[in-house]
């Protein structure tokens, strides 16, 4: 029986960073899209089944990261667990 491939959305306007996490996550095991702004994320969640999102909160533009949470958790039966990390203070 074929199993269902999980689709992890990557959203950070730094395209480089989103582009290297989900090539990264790409070669681990699954299918992973990158997206760089809030907009397009939405559009994403709104449209297909997501099963993990990584997610810069502090986005550019008016949609941010925890706005993208809030619309995926809408959008799925399943709980949705959050995991957040912030970089260190200089």
């Amino acid at each position: 029986m074929k199993q269902k491939a999980n689709i992890i959305l990557v959203v950070d306007d730094e395209r480089d960073h989103a582009d290297g996490i989900a090539e990264a996550l790409e070669k681990l095991c699954t299918k992973a899209i990158a997206v760089y702004t809030g907009k397009d994320a939405l559009e994403i969640v709104r449209s297909r089944q997501v099963d993990v999102v990584v997610t810069d909160l502090k986005l550019g533009g008016n949609i941010d990261g925890l706005a993208i949470l809030e619309e995926v958790r809408k959008q799925n039966e399943k709980k949705l667990q959050n995991l957040h990390l912030n970089p260190p203070k200089p």
